[in-house]
């Protein structure tokens, strides 16, 4: 039996509560061919110290500590550093299952594929299909659907797929992940399967749960087009894009509602929508209706 290298990438940054959790994960792992590179941005507390001391109980375990542009930047240095010819990039609060790499291995010829992709837990839902054009509802295609079906702690990505697409795009800071699986799950170069199995479970300290992506949400249509060849209606989906920043208008920060608000009817029009329902949500606000 083959055992392709797998390099697991773990982008950190003050994760001392969680990445003890993370490195036992993979060192408890029944398979014989994996190396987990830690990539770690200057953590003020003590999470270079239990990364050092499992480096030395664990030989596989290699790590880099320096400053870096975002959790991104960190992947990109994983990309760079990373000798195994399959990647997988593992939150430090999350870990994997229970000899997932043996039974999946086992079960799908590796290098018979570019991408290898599962489901992955979180806190309270599973999340993770096989991509078929047929499940792109008119409602899954309003937002930037990727993750319905790929996410970057359970898809095993071949190496050189970052080589002919392009590591991940740092104007994404939040979800690069999602513009590089929308660059290359449609791609027809690569060869994709989807394992009916959860390969991670999520934890609920990452960045993606407590920031939104806005640029990818404005580039969604335009990539879907390019990428997926799908057409997505403009009008509708923008508008139900402007929820966000009709939320904030009501809820949080009224400059950034306005700001989002104004950039939509400059760049799509629909002017009397979005000064109709901004007027509303202002009044919501100000009036507590």
């Amino acid at each position: 039996m083959q055992y392709p290298k797998i390099s697991i990438i773990t982008p950190t940054y003050n994760a001392e509560k969680t990445i003890t959790v993370c490195l036992e994960s993979v060192a408890k792992q029944n398979y014989p061919s994996v190396e987990h590179w830690i990539i770690d941005g200057l953590s003020r507390d003590n999470t270079l110290e239990i990364i050092k001391e499992y480096a030395q109980k664990y030989p596989h375990i290699r790590y880099i500590s320096e400053k870096d542009e975002g959790i991104f930047d960190a992947m990109n240095k994983g990309i760079e550093a990373a000798t195994g010819e399959y990647l997988l990039f593992l939150g430090a609060d999350d870990m994997l299952t229970e000899n997932i790499l043996d039974v999946i291995t086992r079960n799908i010829q590796f290098l018979d594929y570019d991408l290898i992709y599962g489901k992955v837990q979180y806190p309270s839902y599973t999340c993770g299909a096989e991509y078929k054009t047929e499940l792109l509802t008119d409602e899954i295609l309003l937002n930037p659907f990727i993750h319905l079906f790929m996410h970057h702690q359970g898809t095993f990505i071949r190496k050189q797929l970052f080589q002919t697409f392009g590591k991940y795009d740092l104007q994404y800071p939040i979800g690069a992940d999602v513009h590089f699986f929308i660059k290359t799950i449609n791609a027809p170069q690569v060869k994709k399967i989807f394992f009916d199995g959860i390969i991670t479970i999520v934890g609920d300290e990452g960045v993606s749960g407590k920031k939104e992506e806005i640029k990818l949400r404005y580039d969604f249509p335009a990539l879907a087009k390019k990428y997926l060849n799908i057409t997505i209606h403009r009008k509708n989906y923008y508008r139900n894009f402007a929820k966000y920043f009709f939320d904030e208008i009501y809820q949080k920060n009224i400059l950034k509602g306005l700001k989002g608000i104004l950039k939509l009817m400059i760049n799509q029009g629909d002017t009397l929508y979005y000064l109709k329902n901004t007027i509303y949500w202002l009044k919501k606000r100000i009036f507590h209706k």
